[in-house]
């Protein structure tokens, strides 16, 4: 029996553990959550949580280290965390998250791709001058090169003779030289700027499309989710529903509604896209892939598909009983592809 552990992070919900432990159930694994501080590495054990079916309850129990660990890059956020991960990963516990690196990395990646024309030009700070930037372009995304959830994302203008800040749902002024001291905070904070893409509904909110891809298919293909579409603020620079934004379950109609009869055109485009993406991005990593959360703009200029985000790890997802059971599906593939 294949044993699984779910390593805990602060914003997983007990309600979504229970869950995981009765897809677990029905799948006959042998499987337990647990804290990174619950991981004894000198006797190579873990005191874990598992489902009691008769007392209805979870009940501690010490256990060996499980053959596949469901984890999260929350997880690794410490540097004794970080070594609880390397003694495991070298007794032979294979771990699901798989670290994609920077945006500038993935970026590379893309640009030399047959995806190429779904990248976002995007430059290191430290690379370029914003001011040149600006007065050049007029508008400019800058964002952490370290995958952040949608938070510290900035929307830079350039109007007139003055420049304009805009982060979440309020537009500053600045005077050049507090766009300076920006730029510097930027380049000490490892930030990358991207060329604005017009993304936005009829209604001027942006929008995307949010995309989970789990390798749980027979023989481990990838298996798509349905598509999410994504609608922000009118006020707000992204629409992640991290920072306000509403998601809808109907891309067709989303599609329909928005690029009337040129929907089916973009709805093959994504489709394309979701294809290609995983071996793609596969031919760049030695460790097998599993999971990918991509995020995709469409451009109202010339409605071109383009890439917002792609990562190696899910954070909410709408469709929680579809993605559990899909993530229990690959701990069987990554068990029985695991290094020998």
């Amino acid at each position: 029996m294949i044993r699984v552990g779910l390593m805990m992070r602060k914003n997983i919900k007990m309600e979504d553990v229970r869950l995981l432990h009765a897809f677990a159930l029905f799948r006959g694994l042998e499987f337990f959550h647990f804290s990174s501080t619950d991981i004894d590495l000198d006797n190579r054990t873990i005191l874990g949580n598992f489902w009691d079916v008769e007392k209805q309850d979870f009940i501690e129990k010490t256990a060996p280290y499980p053959h596949v660990i469901l984890d999260h890059k929350l997880n690794w956020q410490t540097a004794p965390s970080r070594q609880k991960r390397l003694a495991l990963q070298k007794a032979g516990v294979v771990l699901s998250w798989v670290n994609l690196g920077r945006k500038t990395k993935v970026y590379n990646i893309l640009k030399n791709s047959p995806l190429s024309e779904y990248a976002i030009e995007t430059h290191n700070v430290k690379d370029i001058s914003l001011v040149d930037v600006l007065e050049n372009q007029g508008v400019l995304i800058a964002k952490p090169n370290i995958s952040n959830e949608g938070s510290g994302i900035y929307k830079l203008y350039f109007q007139g003779d003055g420049y304009l800040m805009h982060t979440k749902h309020e537009i500053k002024a600045l005077t050049l030289t507090e766009l300076l001291e920006l730029e510097q905070t930027f380049r000490e904070n490892e930030y990358i700027i991207q060329d604005f893409v017009y993304s936005r509904t009829n209604a001027k909110n942006p929008f995307d499309i949010k995309i989970y891809l789990v390798r749980s298919g027979e023989g481990g293909s990838w298996v798509t989710l349905p598509y999410f579409p994504r609608i922000g603020s009118s006020l707000g620079v992204v629409s992640s529903t991290v920072t306000g934004g509403n998601g809808y379950h109907f891309l067709n109609k989303f599609l329909e509604w928005e690029f009337g009869e040129d929907w089916k055109s973009i709805k093959s485009q994504l489709d394309d896209l979701v294809e290609q993406l995983p071996t793609v991005m596969q031919k760049h990593y030695n460790k097998t892939l599993n999971t990918l959360e991509v995020s995709v703009g469409i451009d109202r200029k010339n409605n071109n598909l383009k890439l917002f985000d792609i990562s190696g790890t899910v954070g909410s997802c709408p469709y929680k009983k579809e993605m559990y059971m899909a993530r229990l599906d690959t701990c069987n593939f990554l068990y029985e592809n695991r290094p020998h």
